[in-house]
């Protein structure tokens, strides 16, 4: 089962949610309201490559 972690209070990604509907396939996690843990953030990370490709800095200022 694939798996999308989103932040819940994130307007951009409610409006994601809202026009993608992934389907029943797809487990959505809210970050907010169930931290991910260290453990999965360095499964991820080595999945990814580098931890700098799971997170957008798209935000910061």
């Amino acid at each position: 089962m694939q798996k999308i972690y989103f932040l819940g209070t994130c307007s951009t990604c409610k409006r994601l949610m809202n026009d993608w509907n992934p389907g029943n396939d797809v487990q959505l996690k809210d970050i907010k309201s169930d931290p991910i843990t260290e453990e999965k953030i360095d499964q991820m990370a080595e999945l990814a490559g580098s931890d700098e490709a799971l997170f957008s800095r798209r935000a910061m200022k």
